[in-house]
């Protein structure tokens, strides 16, 4: 209860019965209809009083000395009307009998002098209506507002303030350039991650994006799971990598690559094959022995290429598989009595293995390195791009998983390092599978720099795909939390109750008392339990409009983000002629090192995104200018809005 701030700088209210602040009570919606009311009532009195009293102006001199004016009644002049040529000349009779002769301007003059006391009586008289009227649209609302209040005292726990308070709270520490809904986020808390949630629709992507394009002006590496490949097309350097077997830029990649020791092959077999819950978790576990001492047996044999795993697992004979890893503790699975568990077994390798035949056949352990990659990324402030259409998402899913893990764990094995930065952008966390290393590259990947940026429409999802005790750690993990408008009561329901609770005390008050005797009073203070923010308001958010609570005792604010939007500058997707290989078994290599002797592992080159493009960013100065042509130097003026603040 007591995680939230209790700060008296914040103008804040205290939460209310409906589960909000003490500005729900008076809603800002239902404020400024208040407001227009009485302003527009206050407009119609003005218009009235004119009615009325504008045509008593006309006879404002028919007690005048003048007799100009007295002709100007009249003749129905007035100010406003056109008047006589100034040559043209008036005949009146005056009082004294005689008739006079006089010139129009003088008329118009006298009738001037004679009715400016009265306009300015007129209109100090409407000035004074009007502000009656606005000051009283501001007035009523705040005397309801502290109405609603009477009696009720904040406690401990959550509260809810406006953006800007928020903003002017997070500048009092330092900050890394990154904002969320024009609330700058403190450098210290961006390893503790964000979760974006969510329905589709909601500005989820829009969020992500614009924090992408954040860091990348910062230089900051990354590794971005891109739905549909937008985003990369937008925001790619020529020094970034791309990993999706469908796409003809794609890097050769193999497993293979991967490894340099027996741990690395653990690591890479629970990243192709993750841990799974209930009764598939031991098949997996089977699957995962047998798949390490193939991986071991074909790196000792120097058949260690994509083309020779995928044979083995999932076109070679049983006889051929169990000569390869006899003698280890995965050839009992092999034995005649063993027939129906090993049938179980190959099945879950083979449907794991399956999406390596996407790869190139030939990649091996001279291939592309995501493990190296991340050992340069800070330098360069390189970008490896997993895009993914919706078409092909369900064949590369469990590439991109285990790639995720490999960045991860590898950003893990560097060494602590707090000024270090990696971010990891998963826009559909849920659909991309269990991404095995993830809870705990969140949950201690502060001190080594690992940024999680991840998105997710309903926490039902996270549940299936992780179990609920691993979904329950991983979104404890992302504590920087952006709560979107979600279509869902459950997964609105818990939302609500991230974004904290307070307790509230309200006083009650009784009378009691006989005929003739004194009344006794008595006050009672009850406290309360209360959601700051309820979930049918989650609900009812608006695109683009949510609830923002940062990590730490910062309160939860309401907030809006800006759409973004960049120039296309490369191609989202270039596919490939031809999707599936034939599995096949490959040529024996030409001199096979015995099993004590693997050959050491080049450093492999980092591929660039090529795509023929004439205008494919080289450099995040040529970024930023894109981006200030598109969007009117809106993101110049707000660097400079905040630097100024």
């Amino acid at each position: 209860m007591a995680g939230a701030i209790h700060d008296r700088s914040f103008p804040v209210g205290v939460p209310s019965a409906r589960g909000g602040n003490g500005m729900n009570l008076i809603g800002r919606e239902r404020q400024l209809f208040i407001r227009v009311v009485l302003v527009g009532i206050s407009a119609a009195l003005v218009a009235v009083y004119l009615h009325f009293a504008w045509p008593n102006q006309r006879a404002c001199a028919a007690g005048s000395k003048q007799a100009c004016a007295v002709l100007a009644v009249q003749s129905n002049l007035h100010l406003f009307s056109p008047t006589a040529s100034r040559t043209a000349w008036f005949q009146f009779m005056w009082t004294d009998g005689q008739r006079h002769r006089a010139p129009a301007v003088a008329v118009w003059e006298g009738l001037v002098e004679t009715a400016m006391p009265e306009i300015w009586k007129h209109v100090v008289v409407s000035l004074g209506i009007l502000f009656f009227g606005i000051a009283a649209g501001y007035v009523i609302p705040s005397v309801l507002l502290r109405h609603g209040e009477r009696g009720k005292k904040h406690k401990r726990g959550a509260r809810i303030v406006p953006a800007k308070s928020l903003a002017r709270a997070t500048k009092k520490q330092e900050l890394g350039g990154l904002t969320i809904g024009n609330v700058p986020i403190p450098r210290e808390i961006e390893p503790l991650s964000f979760r974006f949630a969510g329905s589709p629709g909601s500005g989820k992507s829009q969020g992500i994006n614009r924090l992408v394009y954040q860091f990348r002006r910062r230089g900051d590496p990354a590794v971005v799971a891109d739905a549909g490949g937008e985003l990369m097309s937008q925001l790619s350097l020529k020094k970034d990598c791309l990993l999706n077997p469908f796409d003809q830029r794609s890097a050769q990649w193999s497993p293979f690559a991967e490894i340099h020791s027996a741990a690395d092959t653990i690591r890479i077999v629970k990243s192709l094959i993750p841990d799974a819950e209930g009764d598939r978790g031991a098949w997996h576990q089977y699957a995962q022995q047998v798949l390490q001492v193939t991986i071991d047996r074909l790196r000792q044999t120097g058949r260690a290429t994509n083309g020779w795993l995928t044979y083995f697992c999932c076109a070679a004979p049983n006889d051929e598989w169990a000569e390869l890893v006899q003698n280890s503790p995965a050839s009992r699975w092999f034995e005649p009595a063993n027939e129906r568990a090993f049938g179980s077994i190959a099945g879950v390798i083979s449907s794991h293995i399956t999406p390596l035949s996407y790869l190139s056949p030939d990649a091996s352990k001279e291939s592309f390195s995501i493990t190296k990659w991340v050992s340069t990324a800070r330098q360069t402030g390189s970008v490896l791009w997993l895009p993914y259409r919706a078409d092909s998402r369900a064949a590369v899913s469990t590439l991109i998983a285990c790639w995720v893990d490999i960045a991860t764990t590898a950003v893990m094995s560097m060494g602590s390092d707090r000024a270090r930065r990696m971010f990891l952008v998963v826009d559909e966390l849920a659909a991309l599978g269990k991404i095995n290393s993830l809870p705990d590259a969140l949950a201690q990947g502060r001190k080594f720099g690992l940024v999680g940026v991840a998105g997710y429409q309903t926490e039902a999802q996270l549940r299936e795909t992780y179990g609920r005790e691993t979904c329950k750690t991983l979104l404890a993990c992302l504590q920087n939390k952006i709560v979107l408008s979600t279509a869902d009561f459950e997964s609105a329901e818990a939302l609500a109750k991230d974004l904290g609770e307070a307790e509230v005390a309200r006083e009650e008050h009784s009378s009691s008392g006989k005929i003739g005797d004194a009344a006794s009073h008595t006050r009672r203070e009850q406290r309360t339990i209360e959601k700051v923010v309820l979930a049918s308001e989650i609900q009812a958010l608006k695109p683009l409009h949510g609830y923002v609570k940062l990590a730490g005792e910062f309160p939860v604010a309401r907030i809006e983000l800006e759409p973004i939007s960049f120039p296309r500058r490369g191609h989202a997707f270039i596919p490939v002629t031809s999707l599936i290989a034939e599995i096949g078994r490959p040529d024996e290599p030409v001199d096979t090192p015995t099993p004590d002797q693997v050959a050491p592992d080049p450093t492999p080159t980092v591929p660039e995104i090529e795509d023929g493009d004439e205008d494919q960013i080289d450099d995040l100065s040529l970024l930023q200018s894109l981006n200030d042509e598109m969007q009117g130097e809106h993101f110049e003026n707000h660097d400079k809005q905040e630097s100024h603040e």
